[in-house]
Order: structure tokens, then C-alpha cells, then sequence
């Protein structure tokens, strides 16, 4: 259901059964943002956070999904967001826009800082 409504709104959507799945696919493409549930077969969506920052930057925006209210998430595991089931579609897709459009400004503001400023010529 949560994958046709985000396919119905323009979202290209790739899924996973579990958490390695996800992270297998995650080698192939870096998505725009990922939603995962914190209890997954195999690896949990917290390991699967986990896994996907320690590679350093470039990890897409993480958005938690739980039907446990006040789950901890550990220090080392950012993410843009945090839905508790049962939620609202409108506010999942909200959320995903959020995130997406704080990732890509995050990116912007990086190539900026990174590229070397200009000099001239004297």
C-alpha cells in the first residue's frame, strides 16, 4: 500500500523483504531517501541505518517506520524522520518531501564549501 501511494505520486519506488536486501540494493543506487521499519527480518532498520552511514557522506535521508512508540534510536543512526504506525499518508508523504528536499540543500551547501574559491589574477 505505502509503495503504490508513493508510486502513485511520481516516487520511483524499489523495495526490500529485509534489511540485507535493502542494503544490497542500496550498492546498486542511492535512492533519494529511504523508509525502512526499525523490526525487519535479518537486520533490524537500525542496523540498516547503521550500516548505510558508516560509509561516511553521501548516505540518503533515513525515515523510520514502528509500530513501537518512543523507540530509542542510537546516537551514531541520523534520520530526517520518524513515523509511528499506524500513520497518516499524507503526513508519510509530507515527511518524504522534507527529507528529500533537506538532503538535496545539505548537498548543495557541501559543493559549495568544497569548490575552491575564486582567485584573480593580479
Amino acid at each position: 500500500m505505502l509503495a503504490r501511494l508513493f508510486d502513485d505520486e511520481g516516487y520511483r519506488v524499489v523495495t526490500a523483504h529485509n534489511g540485507r536486501e535493502a542494503l544490497a540494493s542500496l550498492a546498486e543506487r542511492r535512492p533519494d531517501v529511504v523508509l525502512a521499519d526499525i523490526v525487519m527480518p535479518e537486520m533490524d532498520g537500525i542496523g540498516l541505518c547503521l550500516e548505510m552511514q558508516r560509509g561516511g557522506e553521501g548516505a540518503p535521508p533515513f525515515v523510520f517506520m514502528t509500530a513501537v512508540p518512543q523507540q530509542r534510536i542510537p546516537p551514531g543512526c541520523h534520520h530526517a524522520g520518524y513515523l509511528t504506525k499506524p500513520f497518516d499518508l499524507d503526513t508519510a508523504l509530507a515527511m518524504v518531501a522534507r527529507a528529500i528536499a533537506d538532503d538535496a540543500q545539505a548537498c548543495r551547501g557541501a559543493s559549495s564549501r568544497a569548490r575552491p574559491s575564486p582567485h584573480r589574477a593580479g
